[in-house]
């Protein structure tokens, strides 16, 4: 069986229309569909198509980038591709200049580590647009930030050999909950 769509729904009105967007999506890629029910789903009424992906850190995230791609190309838009990055507290400096430099390197690091995320994904699809974004914060907030401007947002999550179900960690688990869009949750094997 091939891996379902699933998809959260509020107890609204607008619900309904909530189920038809689910059904056309899995119509278009010939996926199983699954709903969970959600909240606030009047705001996607009029949907704009903007998509969103979490490229993190991760070599797992390959299968939620190559899902945001597909679905950016199937709704005609452009994808944003979103990084955080951290400058740890705990790294000692003597100097202001080399405190600016570890910043820089780790920004560096982010923007190389997105690139290499997206690389597979702009190969097979460079039609859609892909709009980079190295952000610094913690993934969870920054990500949860992008959610006030996006339609769907993707990323993954880890499916362990010999466990049942997904393990989500803190950023699926936050977006699960406080999106202020969909929230595709892709599987990643481990």
């Amino acid at each position: 069986m091939e891996r379902p769509l699933v998809v959260g729904v509020g107890g609204s009105d607008s619900s309904l229309q909530a189920v038809d967007w689910a059904a056309d999506e899995t119509a278009r890629h010939g996926l199983p569909l699954r709903l969970v029910h959600a909240s606030l789903w009047e705001r996607h009424e009029g949907a704009r198509d903007r998509v969103v992906v979490g490229a993190g850190a991760r070599s797992g995230g390959a299968g939620a980038v190559r899902f945001a791609v597909r679905e950016a190309e199937v709704r005609g838009c452009a994808l944003t591709a979103v990084r955080a990055w951290r400058t740890p507290t705990a790294e000692p400096v003597d100097h202001i200049l080399i405190a600016d430099d570890a910043a820089r390197l780790r920004e560096e690091q982010a923007s190389t580590g997105l690139d290499e995320a997206l690389r597979a994904a702009v190969r097979e699809h460079p039609e859609v647009e892909i709009r980079r974004h190295v952000v610094e914060g913690p993934a969870h907030r920054v990500l949860l930030d992008a959610t006030a401007e996006a339609d769907l947002i993707v990323v993954g999550a880890q499916r362990r050999h010999g466990h049942f179900g997904l393990q989500l960690g803190r950023i699926a688990h936050t977006l699960l909950h406080h999106a202020r869009c969909p929230v595709a949750v892709v599987p990643q094997p481990v």
